[in-house]
């Protein structure tokens, strides 16, 4: 006797790999701060654990929206903070100083999605595009061989970048993650590293923790940001 029964039919949902999906990360970093940073002919030396951060840390605002359709990727990571370093290094002509750094990033990168395996969760892609900065430097200057002083100023430039970013599953609930980018133009030099995990709390919602380290040599007209930001970085993500 021949079976009657029909074969199940796959939703459009479940065999379209053409829908757009979306992410939204919110995220903290826990970055100390190491490097030089001047205006003019006085530069300070900085020196900020992220243990300090706390102390130091006046405002922040940081996330990351991805948008992929198929193989192609859009990632925008954009970051604000405002900082304040009562224990710079004020050099031999001064008897302290404070200073305050404000920085403003914006990445906006494009790729394609090299490797993609569904069923291991495994994926990698090749990404480039642009970091823009904004760094303002408040320098206030205590009177030591030289009288008290305060400098101010502020930069705008732009980097392009290319880099890889690549995700594993460990299992249903946990993966790794990893991003590395380098690149230059407006600076010198800059690059960027982050590697973690995370935990999928539910489908659409999930629990990230890594380390990330961001580091840049700008020296143009007058204007000195020299800077490596590092230390550990806890967000959340939510798909749509």
């Amino acid at each position: 006797m021949k079976s009657t029964r029909q074969p199940a039919r796959l939703s459009l949902r479940a065999v379209s790999s053409e829908e757009w999906q979306f992410q939204f990360s919110p995220y903290f970093w826990l970055a100390s701060l190491h490097g030089t940073g001047g205006v003019g002919n006085q530069t300070t030396q900085v020196d900020e654990s992220f243990s300090d951060i706390f102390h130091s840390l006046k405002f922040a605002l940081m996330g990351v929206f991805e948008a992929r359709k198929g193989r192609l990727v859009s990632l925008t990571d954009m970051e604000y903070v405002s900082i304040r370093d009562d224990k710079a290094t004020p050099g031999p002509f001064f008897s302290n100083v404070d200073a305050g750094f404000k920085t403003f990033i914006f990445d906006q990168e494009v790729g394609y999605r090299l490797y993609d395996d569904p069923a291991k969760g495994a994926s990698v892609d090749v990404l480039g595009g642009i970091r823009v900065w904004h760094v303002s430097t408040d320098l206030d200057f205590g009177a030591g061989i030289l009288p008290a002083t305060q400098i101010q100023g502020s930069r705008n430039w732009v980097d392009g970048v290319v880099g890889l970013r690549g995700k594993m599953a460990l299992s249903p609930k946990l993966f790794v993650t990893g991003k590395f980018d380098l690149g230059g133009g407006g600076s010198k030099f800059t690059w960027q590293f982050f590697g973690g995990g995370g935990y999928n709390v539910k489908p659409n919602i999930a629990l990230i923790l890594g380390y990330r380290v961001l580091d840049v040599d700008y020296n143009k007209n007058n204007f000195v940001y020299d800077m490596n930001q590092r230390g550990p970085i806890m967000g959340l993500g939510f798909k749509f």
